[in-house]
């Protein structure tokens, strides 16, 4: 594959500003994995890529990770900000 850039984005939500930053390529455990971060805090939830699809993982370390959905991307995401 070779060395590539893949840039981040920004969401400027209403209640906040949310950064969703691609990590790796290759990470153990999963095919590839992505953060989300509420700013200024830069607290964060991971999204991994892991031969089952997608998988969303909740702030509470007790919690287990979920499937990607928009309904669970949406309800981390209102975690995230009301944490800010």
């Amino acid at each position: 594959m070779g060395q590539y850039t893949v840039p981040r984005l920004l969401i400027h939500a209403t209640a906040g500003r949310l950064l969703l930053d691609p990590l790796a390529r290759y990470v153990p455990g999963a095919m590839g994995a992505v953060d989300l971060y509420v700013l200024p805090s830069y607290d964060a939830a991971m999204i991994s890529r892991t031969d089952d699809g997608w998988r969303l993982y909740p702030i509470g370390a007790d919690d287990v990770p979920q499937p990607w959905s928009e309904e669970t991307f949406v309800q981390t995401a209102l975690q995230l900000l009301a944490t800010a």
